[in-house]
């Protein structure tokens, strides 16, 4: 299937993840949740519909104020299907600053996950001329006489019969506004919200998808974890390309190192400080072990570093090749165990990620690919 717009994509899923019970995962509380193809896809119908009774018009801004969880995208599909630009804001942000995104982008509804981001939401309505409606992933953090997702599937589930979700295909155009993404300047005293947001059509996040086909393959027996917000525009557009792959997702916010070993990924998004960490927890565990074992240790490096640099250079000699060999079997295999033992491809977004930090992972077998965003909110890869 030929992808023109987000909205086609809802019809790709549920051509290529038909049946699948867990589409996308979550940790929540210790617990693992999953949702099915087929839950997903009713969710999706069911708040577009919703959403459309209660007068969302395309080119209305609709912000999702959440973690990454599975209702960020039944909302965010909604919102493509209806032609209705997406405004994600990451919960991290401070309340001087998603207050200053619902002003410029006038959403006319905002989606939340929880009690602290609607306890936020209450102490910015007095500086929103026209506050947003409030609908919570969570039920019990409704605003008092607002709504819950669930209560708003609920009214648009009697009407999934005898509106199929067909009558929404094409409603959008490919070069018709599809996500309105602010740029946070998380490197500012106190972080910088960019004045000028990036309005990505539906041609742009549509070619992501193209552009990260090319750089990363990727089938329905792969598993992505993802550990960045999709308030940014590569870990979305990697979900895309999943979406599109027919390959499942997991979030995790915490804990991100017992789930890889749970989970056995192939596909890892996490941030430039969470590669950082292990690469310290590797030396710092190295330098408590033996003489013997501290040589071994330095030695597999130096000879991964030769290695790489014969690559590099075009021959790889038979007795390079041999001693990297034996250099994967005693410590390059440990480290990735850590990870899980299936991952193919980890990736960062971020510029900073240390060169030292780097080197080790091309050492062990894991190269980092650092996708780094352009002015428009759009990526290129390297590894």
């Amino acid at each position: 299937m030929q992808l023109r717009t987000l909205s086609d994509l809802v019809f790709r899923i549920r051509e290529i993840s038909s049946g699948r019970p867990d589409l996308l995962s979550v940790d929540n509380q210790g617990r693992r949740e999953s949702l099915s193809t087929a839950d997903f896809l009713r969710g999706i119908h069911s708040v577009t519909l919703a959403l459309e009774a209660q007068g969302v018009c395309q080119g209305d801004r609709v912000a999702i104020l959440s973690e990454n969880r599975p209702e960020w995208h039944i909302v965010d599909f909604a919102c493509q299907l209806l032609g209705a630009p997406s405004v994600p804001i990451d919960p991290s942000l401070s309340g001087e600053q998603v207050g200053f995104i619902l002003r410029n982008s006038a959403s006319r509804w905002v989606f939340f996950s929880g009690i602290e981001q609607r306890d936020l939401l209450l102490s910015l309505a007095s500086t929103l001329t026209s506050p947003p409606e409030c609908v919570a992933f969570e039920s019990e953090a409704a605003v008092e006489g607002g709504v819950s997702i669930t209560r708003l599937m609920g009214e648009g589930a009697p009407r999934l019969g005898e509106i199929p979700i067909e009558r929404f295909r094409g409603r959008p155009k490919e070069f018709d506004p599809a996500s309105l993404v602010y740029n946070v300047d998380v490197g500012a005293k106190r972080g910088l919200v960019d004045p000028s947001p990036r309005l990505l059509t539906h041609r742009d996040l549509v070619g992501q998808i193209a552009d990260r086909d090319v750089s990363f393959t990727a089938s329905p027996s792969d598993l992505l974890v993802s550990s960045l917000s999709l308030a940014q525009t590569l870990p979305r557009s990697l979900d895309l390309l999943c979406f599109y792959r027919g390959v499942p997702i997991h979030y995790a916010h915490e804990n991100l190192q017992s789930i890889l070993l749970r989970e056995r990924p192939t596909h890892l998004i996490a941030a430039a400080e969470w590669y950082q960490e292990i690469y310290q927890s590797v030396s710092y565990q190295m330098q408590k072990e033996r003489p013997w074992r501290r040589r071994v240790y330095r030695w597999a490096m130096e000879i991964g570093q030769r290695h790489a640099a014969a690559s590099e250079a075009g021959f790889v000699g038979p007795w390079v090749a041999l001693r990297r060999r034996l250099a994967d079997d005693l410590i390059y295999q440990r480290v990735r165990q850590m990870f899980g033992g299936r991952i193919r491809y980890v990736i960062t977004a971020d510029k900073l990620l240390a060169e030292e930090v780097k080197r080790f992972f091309d050492v062990v077998g894991l190269p980092i690919f650092l996708c780094a965003e352009d002015s428009r909110g759009l990526s290129e890869t390297t590894a």
